[in-house]
C-alpha cells in the first residue's frame, strides 16, 4: 500500500515527468501506485514505470523500470543476453536484463532516499535518473538493433563499439 508521502512524490513526478517529454499515467500494481510513462522521442524506450517502495518509516527505494525492447522471440533474447556483460560493463547506475521467457528486454535502477531529505532535491535526482536511463536505453537499442532485425548475431557485435558509459 503506498502511504500519503509516496502518492505526493508520485504526483509532483507527474507534473515534472510532462515537462521532459514523457505522456504520465498512474497506475496501480499488486495494490502500489505506479507511474508509467510514454516517451516518443527517437530512439525511445517502450515506456517507463517509476515506483516508489517504503523500506521503513524514514527510508523509500525509488525504482525505474524501462522496457527497452518486448515481444523477443528466443533467438533474439539469447543473442541479446549475450550482449549483457558489454552493455552492463561500465555502468554506473542501473543494470540490463532480458527476460528470455517473457521476450522482455529492459533496463533498471532505483535509488534510497530519506523523506527528510527536501522535496525538491529527490525529484532532481529522479528526473536525472530519467534522463540518464533514456539516454542510456537509446544507446541499448542502437547496440542491439541488429540482433532484433535479424542482421546481426552477438559475436558480432562484442567489441568496444558495444559498451556503454554513463557520465
Amino acid at each position: 500500500m503506498s502511504s500519503k508521502w509516496d502518492i505526493e512524490l508520485l504526483n509532483e513526478l507527474e507534473g515534472i515527468c510532462k515537462k521532459i517529454g514523457f505522456k504520465p499515467t498512474m497506475d496501480e500494481f499488486s495494490g502500489k501506485k505506479v507511474l508509467v510513462l510514454e516517451y516518443s522521442g527517437d530512439l525511445a524506450c517502450e515506456d517507463c514505470n517509476v515506483s516508489i517502495d517504503r523500506l521503513n518509516d524514514e527510508v523509500t527505494a525509488i525504482s525505474l523500470l524501462f522496457s527497452v525492447k518486448s515481444g523477443l522471440d528466443k533467438k533474439q533474447s539469447g543473442e541479446i543476453e549475450k550482449l549483457l556483460p558489454y552493455l552492463n560493463k561500465y555502468l554506473s547506475f542501473g543494470a540490463f536484463t532480458v527476460d528470455g521467457e517473457e521476450g522482455y528486454f529492459s533496463y533498471s535502477a532505483s535509488f534510497v532516499v530519506r523523506e527528510d531529505i527536501e522535496r525538491e532535491m529527490i525529484l532532481n535526482c529522479v528526473a536525472t535518473a530519467l534522463s540518464l536511463g533514456l539516454v542510456t536505453t537509446g544507446e541499448a537499442i542502437k547496440i542491439t538493433d541488429p540482433i532484433i532485425s535479424g542482421e546481426a548475431e552477438a559475436s558480432e557485435l562484442m567489441n568496444d563499439s558495444s559498451l556503454i558509459f554513463q557520465f
